[in-house]
């Protein structure tokens, strides 16, 4: 069922479709996260919300190249996949490929749920999901090849800040 962007999602408890915008396929599911959860429509802020507190909750899964699921491991674009088909949004499984989706937006209009890309070089290299962006820095979950997925403010790391390259919105909203 295609519908409007005014009743974007239903979280999921026992066996409910999410009800999404049309460029997405209705899919059934049901997991312990959304237990005792209600069918009362999510706005586009709850959305986010609830991807970041599910990407969140696999914090400590270890790290594994071409990996995308908690028993063998995640890598970072392995992790956001994992995290959107939670909720019924198909992404490309590799980092290049997610960063051709969407709408690419500036880092500093990136809102939590949105996608970060790092790289150098004109490649992209790496994804992470926005957790916060606020005067506070950015803070991400990604998955880390040395420390698995972790959450972490990347506005203190120069690591990271060098190789920031632009944000995307995946969810069009």
């Amino acid at each position: 069922m295609a519908v409007g962007f005014s009743t974007l999602f239903s979280p999921i408890s026992g066996n409910a479709a999410i009800a999404y915008h049309s460029e997405f396929q209705t899919k059934t599911t049901e997991s312990q996260f959304e237990k005792g959860h209600s069918n009362a429509p999510i706005q586009s802020y709850q959305l986010r919300r609830h991807l970041v507190r599910y990407a969140s909750w696999q914090k400590g899964i270890r790290y594994r190249y071409g990996k995308k699921n908690r028993k063998e491991g995640f890598d970072c674009s392995g992790l956001m996949y994992y995290v959107y088909k939670r909720y019924a949004i198909e992404i490309p499984k590799n980092a290049q490929k997610q960063s051709l989706a969407g709408k690419r937006i500036a880092v500093t209009a990136a809102r939590t749920g949105d996608l970060v890309f790092f790289g150098y070089r004109g490649s992209i290299s790496h994804v992470g999901l926005v957790y916060s962006n606020d005067t506070s820095g950015l803070v991400i979950v990604h998955a880390s090849s040395s420390r698995g997925v972790v959450v972490e403010n990347i506005s203190k790391q120069p690591y990271w800040m060098r190789k920031l390259r632009f944000a995307a919105n995946i969810l069009g909203v």
